[in-house]
């Protein structure tokens, strides 16, 4: 069995930027297990464990609705905090532009992966990129506002692939290795 999900990658300029707002709001000395910038991504979908042999299979449905779908733009905005600011435990960065561009293209992942038995998410898709989990609540109170008060660069980007990866659990941080890279229609 393979961990697995499919994902938008970021342009190093983008996941450098990135970075540049983590350390800035790591100074505030919440008890944050921030995410590095360089493992971050636009996840579509987690497919969570597969059956290796059921990868290439999955790669060419996936080009399917790729090749079918014309590349976008999106961009960074906003920041937010799953489940709640009261009960803070994912602080994220929202995506903006093109998004219904982006919530067809996952939903057509959705749909032909649901024909080959892989379930369906029953959240609804909420684009964002998670850079960092609460540990604690050992100072995130001081994070909080500033966290969600901070202007986000608009950071535009063009989506012209989606990718495959396998996740690998360690103690530190999962290690993300590429299985497949399935490339946009660069016009329709």
């Amino acid at each position: 069995m393979v961990r697995t999900f499919l994902a938008i990658d970021l342009p190093d300029m983008v996941l450098k930027d990135i970075g540049t707002m983590i350390r800035t709001w790591r100074l505030h000395g919440a008890n944050v297990r921030w995410i590095t910038p360089e493992r971050m991504h636009l996840t579509l979908k987690f497919l969570g464990e597969v059956e290796a042999d059921l990868i290439p299979l999955i790669i060419k449905r996936c080009e399917s609705v790729s090749t079918n779908t014309a590349e976008f733009s999106l961009e960074l905005g906003g920041t937010g905090i799953f489940p709640t600011i009261k009960r803070p435990r994912i602080l994220w960065i929202g995506i903006r532009g093109d998004t219904t561009a982006l919530r067809i293209l996952q939903k057509g992942i959705e749909d032909t992966l649901a024909g080959i038995g892989i379930p369906r998410e029953e959240r609804p898709f909420v684009p964002h990129l998670t850079v960092g989990r609460i540990r604690s609540p050992k100072g995130v109170h001081s994070l909080i506002e500033p966290f969600v008060k901070s202007e986000i660069p608009l950071m535009p980007f063009r989506v012209t692939s989606l990718s495959l990866y396998k996740s690998t659990l360690t103690p530190k941080e999962p290690v993300y290795d590429l299985l497949g890279r399935c490339p946009l229609a660069t016009s329709i």
